[in-house]
């Protein structure tokens, strides 16, 4: 589902001399859970602000498409402000009980082991919003890209 998405942004982009292949940005969250929804609830607005952007909503357990290093955004417990991470070691994997426990951390880890990527970008958010907050996503995501 999620290479299906990824393939229709791209038929939208031309890809020529003049207009560059669209960026893509992971979106991880669960808009369920107020704690975890917030960049799943800002797609559109990044959309629309960076419209040179293909923001795709990612579940952790499918198998993403990505390649060289890609950026993903995602909420994360115990931030304050809006920070951006190059490796998933500076996350803590929660206890696994059974498949449904594999998360982000594991597939990036996996991915960079075996070379399907070369690196990793995260955009963390922080639980709760703060004036600016929105700014400091897109700051942020420039950034990365």
């Amino acid at each position: 589902m999620v290479y299906d998405e990824l393939v229709k942004s791209m038929k939208k982009t031309v890809i020529n001399r003049e207009k560059p292949v669209k960026r893509v940005v992971w979106v991880l969250g669960n808009p369920d859970y107020p704690a975890d929804g917030l960049p799943v609830s800002l797609i559109p607005q990044l959309s629309s602000r960076m419209p040179d952007v293909t923001f795709l909503r990612l579940d952790p357990l499918e198998d993403f498409t990505a390649a060289g290093r890609p950026v993903f955004l995602d909420t994360v417990a115990g931030l304050r402000k809006v920070s951006v991470f190059d490796s998933p070691e500076n996350f803590r994997e929660d206890p696994r009980l059974s498949a449904h426990d594999y998360g982000l951390k594991s597939g990036l880890v996996l991915a960079l082991k075996i070379g399907r990527i070369t690196g990793v970008r995260i955009v963390g958010i922080p639980p709760k919003q703060y004036p600016g907050i929105f700014e400091d996503i897109v700051r942020a995501i420039r950034k990365c890209l």
